[in-house]
């Protein structure tokens, strides 16, 4: 399929359905190099900030390193991926 450019943004000529082939662009490759270790035992205080969810900041009242020392441990509540926090707004309105 044929592709285009509109104000910065690319286009699929010929409407939305997918395509198993895709001529990608040509960039120049770029690399990092990394910051952080592959492995995280969770023992410090804080959790390492390349760990986050996508809408929801990984704050105590959704996960906690102390309960459990040596492990993460995650609250079920609304998925990672929920800005909604119904557990604790049902629950602010019953009290």
């Amino acid at each position: 399929m044929e592709r285009v450019w509109k104000d910065e943004w690319s286009y699929v000529v010929g409407g939305k359905q997918g395509s198993l082939e895709v001529v990608a662009p040509e960039m120049k490759e770029v690399r990092w190099e990394r910051d952080y270790d592959e492995v995280d035992h969770f023992n410090d205080e804080q959790l390492n900030p390349h760990f986050q969810s996508l809408r929801i900041p990984l704050s105590n009242n959704i996960m906690s390193l102390t309960d459990n020392p040596g492990n993460l441990r995650l609250y079920g509540k609304e998925s990672l991926t929920s800005t909604l926090c119904w557990a604790q707004k049902i629950s602010a309105i019953l009290n």
